[in-house]
């Protein structure tokens, strides 16, 4: 193995947990191991879009409800003031 190809496989090992050069079963293990984080990892991201998404839906109606009951209360101000005013 030539100096630079030793730097090379020295970089990668030193960032992953895996050391390199790998056999061929070896690297099918690794890419199971990988297949496998990334598969939850998808999950996990669909499970925190969905949570992200019925959040904001919840934001929202919160929201219309803070506003249905201001509208509420500034109509019942506005009569009053109306009766007020004859």
């Amino acid at each position: 193995m030539t100096g630079k190809m030793f730097e090379v496989f020295q970089l990668i090992t030193d960032i992953t947990d895996v050391d390199f050069p790998l056999c061929d079963t070896c690297t099918e293990i690794v890419i199971a191991d990988l297949s496998k984080r990334l598969d939850e990892l998808r999950t996990d991201n669909t499970q925190y879009e969905e949570f992200e998404r019925r959040l904001d839906e919840e934001e929202s109606f919160a929201a219309k409800a803070d506003f249905n009951s201001l509208h509420a209360e500034i109509k019942k101000v506005f009569i009053s003031l109306v009766f007020i005013s004859f």
